[in-house]
């Protein structure tokens, strides 16, 4: 319950302070399965394992035009709703599907911080439509 009450909040935090920006919404995996979300430089996640957000720093365009990609690099922390906290460096590829819609996989590097110190990899996944 307190998972949902969390992804509720977030969401409507979200909504309050991006009315002049372009807000995403959708599903994939990262923190577990979960609602992602983007407003401006801002990636955010709620899942069944924890949360997770990043500000994405330096973003960029491929030079093709046979695939509508770019990519980004961003800098955030994360949350397990059991266990683990920390840092994260995401570096992640978005793919223009259709009106409205990207698709985004990203790898992030962690150093978590919960009984000891300790380097990790973390992946995600997903599916956002632009309002």
């Amino acid at each position: 319950m307190k998972h949902v009450l969390t992804a509720v909040i977030v969401f409507f935090a979200t909504l309050s302070s991006a009315q002049a920006q372009k807000l995403k919404l959708g599903f994939g995996f990262d923190q577990g399965f979960g609602v992602t979300g983007q407003v401006d430089n801002i990636n955010f996640f709620v899942g069944n394992d924890g949360a997770s957000g990043d500000y994405l720093f330096k973003q960029g365009q491929f030079d093709t035009q046979e695939v509508p990609m770019s990519w980004y690099i961003g800098g955030g922390a994360f949350f397990g709703w059991d266990h683990g906290y920390g840092i994260r460096m995401p570096f992640g590829l978005n793919f223009k599907l259709g009106k409205g819609w990207d698709a985004y996989a990203q790898v992030a590097p962690e150093l978590d911080f919960d009984d000891k110190t300790d380097l990790g990899l973390n992946g995600g996944i997903g599916f956002r439509y632009a309002f």
